[in-house]
């Protein structure tokens, strides 16, 4: 139910259903996780804990009170992977949301928790699913030299600020749909990070879904 919801903050905050406090979101992110490591323990792949979920496990052995959700990382051979056998591996109440399967632009994946919801005001009507959530991110190799790693890092951080919005206009107006942005985007970061995967520079290139 997406009905008494209270606005907690600006857009890049979350709006938490009244009555829902940061514990129940905790026990849900681990719940989902837990279903996260137990697909990439089958499949073999590769994760690593990132961001604020990485800080409070070394910092605090927990998740930051605040943190409404945990982020992970995973080489590109395996995040593909993980978009080949995703939609099957994860069964309900997990669904398994990303552009190829879900009415909206994001470039990672989400597991998100049916039957509950956290939104931003950006969310607020929209028709994706919109529940508690973890996010998974790529993360992609680049030229094993600095000026030239530092360069395509540059390049790839453009696409990220620009991608999302002129992606979105595209759908407005009817020329182009979300799975087909996600997979332009996704070939291009394969190539990018196969052609340099034996080098010791890599990004977290996303192109997050931003409003």
């Amino acid at each position: 139910r997406l009905s008494n919801i209270t606005i907690k903050g600006d857009n890049s905050m979350s709006i938490l259903v009244e009555k829902q406090t940061m514990s129940d979101v905790h026990t849900v992110c681990l719940q989902l996780f837990e279903a996260f490591a137990v697909v990439c323990m089958q499949h073999n792949l590769q994760w690593f804990a990132d961001s604020g979920t990485l800080l409070g496990a070394v910092r605090d052995g927990k998740l930051i009170p605040w943190d409404d959700d945990m982020d992970f990382i995973m080489p590109r051979v395996s995040y593909n992977r993980l978009l080949e056998i995703g939609k099957y591996a994860f069964k309900a109440p997990v669904f398994f949301q990303t552009s190829y399967v879900d009415d909206f632009f994001c470039g990672h994946i989400r597991l998100c928790m049916n039957g509950t919801a956290r939104l931003t005001k950006a969310d607020y009507n929209q028709p994706y699913h919109r529940g508690i959530a973890i996010d998974i991110f790529p993360y992609d190799s680049l030229p094993n030299n600095e000026d030239e790693a530092s360069t395509l890092q540059g390049f790839l951080r453009q696409i990220q600020k620009y991608a999302c919005p002129v992606v979105q206009s595209l759908q407005y107006c009817g020329t182009l749909n979300a799975y087909d942005a996600a997979s332009m985007m996704d070939k291009m970061l394969t190539q990018v990070s196969c052609k340099y995967m034996k080098s010791e520079y890599v990004i977290n290139s996303p192109f997050y879904y931003s409003n």
